[in-house]
């Protein structure tokens, strides 16, 4: 393989982001003098660096400060007290979740424009107000970190306790094609199922609620800012788990910033393995092709109050899906002729004496005799094929996010990611088994995925603050039969209805020996009438009530979930 590094990057500025479910920051502190007296009144204002968007607040009777709903990014931290040498504090780091309590505050008697300047430590300002286990992978390791495809659900492999248990059908690691029902549910992490892994992003729950499995957004790695995976031990506030991977959007700054890049995968330094040697097949002549660009910035004139980010990215994979071995029948086989019975036999053992499943009126047989002659109408045999396929799998992504700081109290940001894919499904849908032939009626899905978020953040006064997120998911999953001639009993002219007399399909009966070596002809019942859907919706709304009294913040709330799974 090898990959195409970004044609052009041009970036300026922090990204500025508001997020949910747990994931925005806090901080505290409490203000002294020299003689570790508190200082009450003290004015605070805590200041974003790429957007200079501010949060203001006082220190209470106790010296004691809080600011919840902070936005993960790099803040400054200035204190003004009327006779005191104003005290900053520059490059303060907040991730997903933080509480951080900014420690040794302490005030000099000012002189004549005195100023006292600290640059932060990562050890200075650190959480200090929570027990929980957490990972958080920054935006710099999401840009540096090796992946094999477009999803930062990736970089769990990074993070301790998390095991990969989950390959592709066509044993590919996970990352190898970007899919709706790949990512999350290939880890397992801190010893719980791979099912057990919330997916949220930007506050909106994107899993895929009929299997707990799947994403309806990636996590696309050029249109995020970080993730944050938490395992145990984390505030109430996170209303599900029980470990919690946040992904957080990028967005915009004062300063416009973007990129355009391409990322590439060739078969060209592909080598056969040993599957394709023994079986005498060609090397795997897959490509991935991932062009794509983003772009942020201010949206009014004087970049201080609305920003945006917006990215969108063409996905073009060839999927190989890998060599399989199937038995298959032979000339003579196809003509009812089942007389060979040394081959038959040499077919890992397989019992050369044939007893027909069903009887002429599709039910069970278990007290059949072998067929006479072992021979067999030819109206009762359809032929198979097999192929080394290559699979078309072609989707795009587009996100936008815009952030309003309608005033210093009052912060609100929307966010609205989609996805489309089209997938064939040359074998069984969703799921191959090693020995599938081709299925020549030709499932194909077209899956239009889309979530939203909203956050509103209101600093009713100094000691009270409320945050409330609204967040909707969509997953639109239908599936037809591209070619229902090739799979007609009608057209086939074949009169066996399957299993049950009330079987009204027009598609052929399905068989299947569950890997035993066999060639698979199956599909789950329905894509004819008219067809095999998924329409999956979740609504959810948070809201976080946070008061100080003292030197304690308290914070209340509720989170509300519904969830339609319409299969």
């Amino acid at each position: 393989f090898f990959q195409v590094l970004p044609l052009f990057l041009s970036l300026s500025g922090l990204v500025y982001t508001v997020r949910a479910q747990g994931l925005t920051a806090s901080l505290t502190g409490t203000v002294q003098d020299q003689s570790k007296a508190v200082v009450p009144g003290g004015d605070i204002v805590l200041t974003h660096q790429g957007t200079g968007t501010v949060r203001r607040t006082v220190t209470n009777a106790n010296g004691f400060f809080s600011i919840v709903g902070i936005p993960a990014g790099v803040y400054d931290l200035s204190i003004e007290v009327p006779g005191f040498a104003k005290w900053v504090r520059t490059g303060i780091t907040l991730y997903a979740g933080d509480k951080v309590n900014v420690p040794d505050i302490t005030l000099s008697v000012a002189a004549a424009q005195q100023q006292v300047e600290v640059v932060a430590a990562g050890a200075a300002v650190i959480p200090v107000d929570t027990g929980e286990k957490a990972q958080v992978i920054t935006d710099r390791q999401i840009q540096n970190l090796a992946v094999l495809g477009r999803s930062a659900d990736e970089l769990l492999k990074i993070l301790p306790g998390v095991v990969y248990t989950n390959p592709d059908d066509a044993g590919a690691p996970a990352g190898f094609t970007v899919q709706f029902n790949r990512g999350i549910g290939n880890y397992n992490v801190a010893g719980t199922r791979n099912t057990q892994v919330a997916n949220i992003s930007d506050g909106a729950n994107v899993i895929d609620p009929g299997c707990n499995c799947g994403s309806a957004v990636t996590p696309n790695m050029d249109m995020l800012q970080e993730v944050k995976v938490q395992t145990s031990n984390f505030a109430a506030e996170n209303a599900l788990g029980p470990v919690v991977f946040n992904a957080v959007s990028k967005s915009g700054t004062s300063d416009f910033h973007g990129e355009a890049y391409i990322y590439a995968r060739n078969s060209v330094f592909n080598s056969r393995d040993w599957r394709n040697n023994f079986f005498n097949t060609r090397k795997p002549e897959d490509s991935f092709y991932f062009p794509g660009f983003n772009i942020g910035g201010p949206l009014t004139k004087g970049g201080k109050k609305l920003f945006f980010f917006a990215g969108f990215e063409l996905q073009r994979q060839n999927h190989d899906l890998g060599v399989r071995p199937a038995v298959v029948p032979t000339e003579a086989m196809r003509k009812g002729d089942f007389t060979d019975a040394a081959y038959i036999s040499s077919l890992n053992g397989y019992d050369a004496n044939l007893v027909p499943k069903n009887d002429e009126e599709g039910n069970n047989n278990w007290s059949g005799k072998p067929i006479t002659a072992n021979m067999l109408q030819g109206g009762r045999i359809n032929p198979n094929a097999m192929d080394n396929i290559i699979n078309p799998e072609h989707r795009h992504q587009e996100l936008a996010r815009v952030d309003w700081d309608i005033s210093e109290k009052t912060k609100v940001y929307t966010r609205f990611n989609h996805e489309f894919q089209a997938s064939p499904y040359p074998f069984t849908l969703w799921w191959y088994n090693s020995n599938d032939v081709p299925w020549p009626g030709q499932v194909k899905g077209e899956y239009n995925t889309w979530s939203s978020s909203t956050s509103l953040v209101n600093v009713i006064d100094p000691t009270t603050t409320n945050e409330v997120v609204f967040a909707a998911t969509y997953w639109g999953m239908p599936h037809q039969i591209r070619d229902p001639k090739a799979v007609s009993r009608k057209a086939l002219g074949y009169p066996y209805r399957g299993l049950y007399k009330q079987n009204t399909t027009d598609v052929v009966p399905n068989f299947t020996d569950w890997g035993g070596g066999v060639a698979d002809f199956i599909q789950p019942g329905g894509l004819d009438d008219p067809t095999i859907f998924g329409n999956k919706l979740l609504l959810s709304v948070r809201d976080n009530y946070s008061k100080v009294v003292r030197t304690h913040t308290m914070k209340f709330g509720f989170f509300f979930e519904y969830v339609t799974n319409d299969e």
